[in-house]
C-alpha cells in the first residue's frame, strides 16, 4: 500500500506554463471565492457585511495564486522544470497555496479588527483552509493525471504506428539527402551535415548542442547561439521540428513515441534519453506525424 502511494506521488504531472491561462485561473478563482464567501454566509457569521471587505478575501486568494504560480517559478526555475515535476510536487504546491491563503486571510481579518493574531487563531485558520481544500485538490489532481495519461498514451500508440509505416519513411527521402550548414551566432563556427543524419539539437544556456550520426556513431558539437536561430536555419526542412523550448528534433529519426500525463516522449535513434514534446507543440507534432 505504501509503495503504491509512493509510486502515485512520483507519477509525472504537467506544470502549466501558459501565462494567459494562469491569469484566467487566478482572476476567476479569486472572483469565485469572493462570491462564495458572500452567498455562503461565512462572512456574516464573523460579523462582516461590507461587500468590498468580503471581496478582499478573493483578492488574497488571487495574490497567493499569482505568487505561487508566477513568481516562485522565476525565483527557482530549476525546481519547476516540467521534466522533474510530478504528482507529489503538485500536491505540495497546492498545500502551500492553501497555507498562504489561510495566513493571508488571518492577517486581513486582523487588519479589519475581526480576529486577533495568536497561536489559536493561526492554527484554526490553517487547519480550516487546508482541510477544506486538500481532499478536492488531491482528487482533482488524481483525475487529471489519469485522464492525461490515458489521452497521451493512446495517441502516442497511434503516432508510433505511423512512423513505422513505409509511407512515412518515403515522404522525406529527397529532403533528407540534402546537406545543411548550421552556424554559431557569430558565424565563425560552422558544421555541415546531411539532414538525414541530424538527430536532435539541444539548447544549453547560451549554446546549442547538435547531435548527428556519422558512420553509425553519434557525434556532437557545441555552438554558441540560440535554438531559435537553428530553428530559422532549418525552417525550409520539414523534418526538423521544434518540439520543446530546449529541443529540436529530426522527426525522420524518431525511433519510438510514448506518452505520459505531461505529453509525448520521443526516443531518438542513438540516444537513450527521452525528449519531451511540449503541449504547446503537440497539435503540430500530430499533424506532422499522422
Amino acid at each position: 500500500m505504501v509503495r503504491k502511494i509512493r509510486e502515485f506521488f512520483k507519477q509525472p504531472f504537467p506544470f502549466d506554463r501558459d501565462l494567459r491561462r494562469k491569469w484566467k485561473y487566478i482572476l476567476g478563482i479569486g472572483a469565485f471565492i469572493s462570491v462564495f464567501v458572500w452567498i455562503s454566509g461565512m462572512a456574516a457569521r464573523e460579523g462582516v457585511y461590507n461587500p468590498l471587505i468580503i471581496a478582499g478575501f478573493g483578492v488574497i486568494t488571487s495574490m497567493a495564486l499569482a505568487f505561487s504560480w508566477l513568481v516562485l517559478p522565476l525565483i527557482a526555475p530549476r525546481f519547476f522544470l516540467e521534466e522533474n515535476w510530478y504528482v507529489g510536487k503538485e500536491i505540495a504546491l497546492e498545500v502551500w497555496i492553501l497555507f498562504l491563503i489561510g495566513f493571508g486571510n488571518l492577517l486581513y481579518a486582523n487588519w479589519g479588527g475581526y480576529y486577533p493574531i495568536n497561536l489559536q487563531t493561526f492554527v484554526r485558520s490553517q487547519v480550516t483552509t487546508v482541510l477544506v481544500g486538500i481532499l478536492p485538490i488531491t482528487f482533482t489532481i488524481l483525475l487529471r493525471q489519469k485522464r492525461l495519461l490515458k489521452k497521451y498514451a493512446a495517441a502516442a500508440l497511434d503516432l508510433d504506428r505511423s512512423i513505422r509505416s513505409p509511407d512515412f519513411a518515403k515522404q522525406s527521402e529527397d529532403i533528407l539527402s540534402r546537406s545543411v550548414s548550421l552556424s554559431s551566432a557569430s558565424g565563425t563556427d560552422r558544421v555541415r551535415i546531411r539532414l538525414g543524419s541530424l538527430l536532435f539539437v539541444k539548447s544549453v544556456d547560451n549554446y546549442v548542442e547538435i547531435f548527428w550520426e556519422d558512420e553509425k556513431e553519434v557525434r556532437n558539437v557545441l555552438l554558441r547561439g540560440s535554438l531559435k536561430r537553428i530553428e530559422k536555419e532549418l525552417k525550409s526542412y520539414p523534418p526538423a521540428f521544434r518540439c520543446h523550448r530546449t529541443y529540436l528534433v529530426n522527426i525522420s529519426n524518431i525511433d519510438r513515441i510514448t506518452g505520459n500525463s505531461q505529453g509525448y516522449r520521443l526516443k531518438i535513434k542513438g540516444s537513450d534519453k527521452p525528449i519531451p514534446v511540449s503541449r504547446r507543440y503537440s497539435r503540430e507534432f500530430r499533424r506532422k506525424i499522422a
